[in-house]
This record gives structure tokens, C-alpha cells and sequence, in this order.
């Protein structure tokens, strides 16, 4: 679930592979169904840069979408530059990261941006460990994440 700043929390696709994006506004309590993603991924992320909702990373995918709300469409955004699954991601001043994930069965301390000037990913310095299945949040322009797994290789 992911919030932004018309004070929405969207809800977005899930675990069996739904393309789905829904918007809840807790101050009306109300749920609207917007429209479906173009690509169902498991595994994936998703993030608010410029108002827009990025969904990235996956399994088996490294495409991005991005969902512009004043018109309830999907638009196709500059491809990740790994292709990992279970990464986390979050913006700070006009820069969306994401980072760590897995390729397989292998944790990953990979970390990208994207620049909206060049449109594409910029891969950058990695993480000091590896980490997989992480939850990130932002608070006074400063990343903070949050990992479930942080060995060398997956378990089964």
C-alpha cells in the first residue's frame, strides 16, 4: 500500500499476480477501482515520485509503469536496470530509488535511480550488505529501509 499526497493509500496488484490498483481515502472511507496495471508481476514494488505511483521490479520482469491519477491511466516508464524481485523503493527530492531484491535465489545490495532527465536507470553505490524482502520509508528526505532476509542465499 502505498500513500500520496491527495491522501489515498492505493492498493496494488498482489501476490497472486493481480493487475489490479485500487485508491482508498480513509477521510471518506471509500474504495474506488482505477485502472489495471499493463503487466501482472509477483513479487513487485511500488512507489509515489511527482504525484505519479511507480510499479517496478517483479518476478521475471524489470519493466516499469507508472500511474498517472488525473487520468486513471498506466503509462510505460524506462526499464529497471537489473531484473531482481522483492526490491524495495522510495523517493527522495525527484529521485526514485529502489534497491536490494534477489536474482534467484541470490540476495542482492544492488542500487539504482532514475533520472527523469535521460530517462533511464542509473545503477549506483550498492548497499553495504545484501538484502532481500525489505519495506522502506522516507522521513525528512532521508531513506530508511527496512529488511526481512539478509543472507548470502535464500532459502528453498
Amino acid at each position: 500500500m502505498i500513500t500520496n499526497r491527495l491522501k489515498l493509500v492505493y492498493i496494488v496488484g498482489g501476490f497472486d499476480g493481480s493487475s489490479s490498483l485500487e485508491s482508498y481515502s480513509p477521510f471518506k472511507d471509500t474504495k474506488s477501482s482505477l485502472n489495471s496495471m499493463q503487466f501482472v508481476k509477483k513479487y513487485a514494488s511500488a512507489a509515489v515520485l511527482n504525484g505519479e505511483l511507480y510499479h517496478f521490479g517483479g518476478e521475471g520482469f524489470h519493466t516499469v509503469e507508472s500511474f498517472i491519477p488525473s487520468q486513471n491511466q498506466w503509462v510505460p516508464r524506462p526499464p529497471l536496470f537489473w531484473k531482481n524481485i522483492h526490491v524495495a523503493g522510495a523517493s527522495v527530492k525527484d529521485r526514485l530509488f529502489v534497491v536490494g531484491g534477489a536474482k534467484g535465489r541470490q540476495c542482492s545490495s544492488e542500487v539504482e535511480y532514475l533520472d527523469l532527465d535521460i530517462g533511464k536507470w542509473i545503477p549506483t553505490c550498492p548497499m553495504l550488505s545484501k538484502r532481500f524482502s525489505s519495506r522502506q520509508m522516507v522521513r525528512n528526505e532521508t531513506m530508511h529501509f527496512m529488511f526481512r532476509v539478509d543472507t548470502m542465499e535464500l532459502p528453498i
